[in-house]
């Protein structure tokens, strides 16, 4: 689980931020989506849930050890 939560939040901080994110399905699919997903709050909001992600992922390995 630790490894989910781990490669959960890596993905979520770090996606919002690069270029696949601009171009991504539901921007191809749905143009009037675009506006909304590529808005700075929804990119923080997602890295957000990267972060507690991590926390998450911290500290169950911190119970296993």
């Amino acid at each position: 689980m630790t490894l989910y939560f781990l490669e959960t939040g890596l993905v979520l901080l770090i996606a919002p931020w690069t270029v696949y994110w601009d171009r991504n399905i539901f921007v191809e699919m749905y143009p009037v989506l675009e506006p909304y997903l590529l808005a700075l709050p929804v990119r923080g909001a997602v890295s957000g849930l990267g972060l507690v992600n991590l926390v998450a992922a911290i500290t169950e390995f911190g119970s296993i050890v």
